[in-house]
């Protein structure tokens, strides 16, 4: 009992280390994949936070410009909706 202590006490973690990475690639790659998913997260939601982001929302003067070409569009084509004119 003495002898497999001081056995696995004298084994270098390093050594261990290098033992687990040839003998378990496929692990070895998914975890590298998924800590380098997690880091790109991360920094994503850390510049979302840090950057003031602009409301999406349509200003009046916009909503105006789409309804008169809108309405251009229709003069236009004899009545008949383009196809993005459909979306409105």
């Amino acid at each position: 009992m003495v002898y497999l202590t001081g056995t696995m006490l004298s084994i270098n973690p390093l050594e261990n280390l290098k033992i687990y990475v040839t003998n378990r690639p496929p692990l070895v790659i998914f975890m590298v994949s998924v800590s380098a998913v997690a880091i790109a997260f991360l920094t994503i939601g850390y510049f979302f936070k840090i950057k003031e982001i602009k409301s999406p929302e349509m200003t009046e003067v916009q909503w105006r410009w789409i309804q008169i070409n809108h309405t251009k569009q229709n003069k236009q084509n004899g009545g008949k909706k383009a196809f993005w004119a459909s979306l409105i």
